[in-house]
């Protein structure tokens, strides 16, 4: 069991472990399952937790991040508009739809807004938490 706790981080962690095996499961679904899911992928050093999301074809404007207790929510909201035209250029129809897809990702410390850094680039989202692990003294 002393494993599964490790900060040796050669051995798999418990979140990462259980991260792991509901993905690998999932990748076995077909894709209509599957499609909405935000795929990531966790690193932890001694000073950072890294949180690397892939979102090809995503806009920046469509990413929104939260703290919610022990956990990062990564919100993708993607909203499509459509319209139908006839000959002359006129309006036949239009629709709108909203697709929001949600992750929750425990994070293993306690955080604030303040330690955290998201970068997206090239359709990968970077977020980086900073540990602010201290030991305490005792007398």
């Amino acid at each position: 069991m002393k494993n599964l706790f490790s900060r040796d981080r050669q051995q798999p962690n418990l979140l990462g472990s259980i991260d792991q095996f509901f993905q690998h499961t999932l990748s076995h679904l077909p894709r209509s399952f599957t499609e909405k899911i935000i795929p990531v992928k966790i690193e932890e050093s001694a000073g950072t937790f890294t949180i690397i999301a892939d979102l090809p074809g995503i806009e920046k404007k469509a990413i929104h991040l939260r703290s919610h207790y022990q956990s990062l929510m990564i919100t993708i909201e993607e909203k499509e508009q459509m319209a139908t035209l006839d000959e002359k250029g006129q309006t036949l129809s239009e629709q709108q739809s909203v697709s929001i897809r949600e992750r929750s990702v425990p994070i293993p410390f306690s955080f604030s807004e303040t330690d955290i850094h998201a970068h997206y680039t090239n359709g990968q989202l970077i977020i980086t938490i900073k540990k602010n692990e201290k030991p305490i003294l005792i007398d």
